[in-house]
């Protein structure tokens, strides 16, 4: 358009909105390739690039909020993992529970809360040497029953391990997936199984699944989705029904004449007398023409029909080439009483296949070709078109 309109401003405008993408894209790229090298504050300032001239821009939002969620996280984690870290050794003999807890927190620095129901009077035994806090707790919350909730970057919540506790303490996470190639029901069932979740919503109509549970609940069922979600293989098949014939046919050189046509002299002008005077003088010949032939014609194919069908994997399908017509079926009873009744059968060419797709992308396909014609045909006051017989033909075939 800018070539016969060199001001044109739509075209103008869109080659600048063009730009403007390419440009996006490409600081998009970059702040993919810094966050996967955990350089997050480079792979931010690259989106706050994009988003200062698009604030509604998808993919750049969605990767700050990543971003976001893993520095919040990394910056929470890091603390309890420099306190984790810290050695200890400790020594105690049915010593108060609290009483033990209140010297890790003195090592560590760590803020411990205990819940309502936890007893005072509750006594362990512990023995470490050349040990870390992280160590130290995960024993005495395993030979206690009690279960741990990190409150924030340096305070745990000690609870004890009981269902009814759990329920009230974890913290539950609701998340929705959209299926789009396995069924949401099927798939719930497998989240039920496998996790044990109860709190689990199917929508048939819109294929949705969402499911309310803890975390690591949560990315387990990340992991079986993703395993189930996945596109169905498909095989296409391509068929050439070609009519072939049993002889060849080369039409190369001359052509010489086959026949000769005697005719009486003169063509013009004959009476009844002269014909009754016709000798060899009197009679002429007409000879074919010579034809010489420079080309060469080999042809012994014809392309009837060229089908293509998609089946999905260990499903049939079914290619037919012909017709469905009326078979009618006589039937009589012992008693002399006679019944028709009618059934369609195709005729013409069928082929039935099944694709086995297996993982290493190798195909097996089961096929069943049928080629059947019309044998005879009867013609009844009632049902003058019904056919009465068909001759069908099964060649074993199979691939």
């Amino acid at each position: 358009m800018l070539a016969r309109q060199p001001g044109n401003e739509r075209a103008l405008s869109g080659l600048r909105l063009i730009d403007t993408a390419r440009r996006h894209e490409t600081l998009y790229k970059e702040a993919e390739i810094t966050w996967a090298k955990q350089d997050a504050e480079r792979a931010k300032g690259r989106l706050r690039t994009i988003l200062a001239a698009n604030a509604k821009h998808e993919r750049a939002l969605a990767l700050q909020r990543v971003i976001d969620e893993n520095t919040a996280k990394t910056g929470k984690e890091s603390v309890l993992a420099a306190a984790f870290r810290k050695p200890i050794t400790i020594e105690f003999r049915d010593t108060p529970l609290k009483t033990v807890f209140e010297v890790i927190s003195r090592t560590s620095g760590l803020n411990f809360v205990f819940d309502k129901d936890l007893r005072a009077d509750q006594k362990t035994t512990i023995f470490l040497r050349n040990s870390t806090i992280e160590a130290a707790i995960n024993v005495l919350l395993l030979t206690n029953q009690l279960e741990q909730r990190v409150l924030d970057g340096n305070s745990i919540l000690i609870y004890p391990n009981t269902p009814a506790k759990q329920k009230e303490y974890q913290a539950l996470v609701v998340k929705t997936y959209y299926l789009a190639n396995s069924d949401a029901k099927t798939v719930g069932t497998t989240l039920k199984t496998i996790l044990k979740t109860r709190d689990i919503v199917v929508d048939e109509k819109l294929n949705m699944l969402m499911i309310r549970d803890s975390l690591e609940a949560v990315r387990m069922a990340d992991k079986l989705v993703a395993l189930q979600d996945i596109p169905e293989p498909e095989v296409m098949l391509e068929v050439e029904i070609l009519e072939v014939k049993r002889t060849r046919l080369q039409a190369l050189g001359i052509n010489w004449p086959d026949n000769i046509a005697p005719r009486a002299l003169p063509v013009d002008g004959l009476t009844l007398k002269q014909l009754s005077n016709i000798t060899s003088e009197t009679t002429g010949v007409t000879v074919g023409p010579v034809i010489i032939r420079a080309n060469q014609t080999d042809s012994d194919v014809n392309l009837l029909a060229n089908p293509r069908i998609r089946a999905r994997n260990r499903e049939k399908a079914k290619i037919l080439i012909g017709d469905r017509v009326p078979n009618i079926t006589s039937t009589i009873t012992a008693t002399g009483f006679s019944s028709e009744s009618i059934t369609y059968i195709d005729v013409g060419l069928k082929l039935d296949f099944e694709p086995t797709i297996y993982l290493d992308n190798e195909v097996a396909i089961k096929v069943v070709l049928e080629v059947s014609n019309i044998r005879t045909r009867s013609t009844p006051r009632r049902a003058p078109s019904l056919i009465r017989s068909v001759r069908a033909r099964r060649p074993a075939c199979c691939a």
